[in-house]
């Protein structure tokens, strides 16, 4: 990943960054870096839980806000009309993740009121993760016309029942070995969220 350049972190600092959008809704963005289905590498994903909004962004994350998410077409709260604009608030699920970005936004002089990255809540990460199913099933579908490797498809809804962390050949998942329907990605995982999946793993009783 290339490294921050002057120009980017002038522009990235000098965004207004409102706490709600132009449509009346959080300026709030959760973030994760995630396999790519049936293809090699990885992409930082990028959704607002809030508008449902969501992109796939490979780009430095000051560098996806300053050139509008650096995709196609129009972003309906970043449009033509609306001055591009920095997150009001952001987090991950994974505290480690959280705490590296933070640091690192520290060291490379990002404004302190976005050097904090928060932890997304239950809530939030639902929709990030129904957000990151429908773009990874249409890469599928995409591929699939193309005759492009399908090897991650049956992938492609599997992801950790705590973090939400997709799988990938360097780190694997590994199911709950009573119910076998969802799996983990590291054992902290499976303890952290072994009280509410217990509700769902208990065995019914006829």
């Amino acid at each position: 990943m290339a490294s921050v350049t002057a120009s980017q972190l002038r522009s990235f600092n000098s965004l207004q960054r409102p706490e709600w959008d132009a449509f009346g809704r959080r300026n709030h963005y959760h973030f994760a870096v995630k396999a790519l289905p049936g293809v090699p590498g990885e992409a930082v994903f990028f959704a607002n839980p809030y508008n449902k909004h969501h992109e796939i962004i490979v780009p430095l994350l000051l560098e996806a806000f300053v050139n509008r998410f650096d995709e196609p077409g129009l972003i309906p709260q970043m449009g033509s009309n609306i001055e591009p604009f920095a997150p009001f608030t952001w987090s991950t699920t994974d505290e480690s993740l959280a705490q590296a970005v933070s640091r690192r936004c520290q060291e490379i002089g990002i404004r302190r009121d976005l050097c904090d990255v928060g932890i997304t809540t239950a809530e939030e990460l639902r929709s990030a993760k129904a957000c990151w199913t429908k773009w990874s099933m249409a890469l599928v579908e995409e591929m699939a016309m193309f005759d492009l490797p399908d090897d991650g498809v049956e992938n492609v809804e599997m992801s950790c029942g705590n973090c939400g962390f997709t799988p990938s050949m360097d780190k694997p998942l590994h199911p709950c070995s009573q119910c076998l329907q969802v799996s983990y990605c590291s054992r902290e995982c499976q303890t952290t969220n072994a009280e509410a999946h217990l509700r769902e793993c208990a065995p019914e009783i006829d």
